[in-house]
């Protein structure tokens, strides 16, 4: 019987640019080899804290490529949520992005001090990316 070389294969890469569901964890729950996962569409928060992030962060050791995009109803990482992402210790780079995706408004508030506590602890971690972003600055009389 012939086998086409990709039945061998095992997922490495996902893209998952839809709606998360309950469908898309049971496809995560079984391909937990998988080093590079993308979610660039953005996700209600209470998933990624909840159900997203507990998963990964207890079975995928391969994961060396994360981007998680939160939706507009977020505006500030909690640090609960940077402390499950620093337990993927495999992790080589991340993206993280928060808020409205399209236009001119950028409202994630991000703290670079908690972000560096906790991405700190990933000791292969070689690129981060983070987008929309917003934070205070001097108002440097202008």
């Amino acid at each position: 019987m012939y086998q086409s070389a990709w039945e061998h294969s095992p997922l490495e890469t996902l893209v998952d640019q839809g709606v998360i569901s309950v469908a898309s964890l049971d496809f995560l729950k079984a391909n937990q080899q998988i080093s590079a996962l993308s979610f660039p569409i953005p996700i209600p928060a209470s998933l990624i804290e909840n159900e997203l992030l507990p998963l990964l962060s207890s079975s995928f050791t391969a994961l060396r490529s994360l981007c998680l995009t939160w939706d507009e109803e977020t505006t500030i990482m909690k640090a609960s949520v940077l402390q499950m992402i620093s337990t993927l210790k495999s992790l080589e780079q991340i993206h993280l992005s928060a808020g409205h995706q399209f236009g001119w408004r950028h409202d994630w508030e991000i703290d670079h001090e908690l972000m560096r506590k906790y991405l700190f602890q990933l000791p292969k971690l070689k690129k981060i990316v983070f987008s929309r972003d917003s934070y205070e600055g001097s108002d440097m009389g202008i």
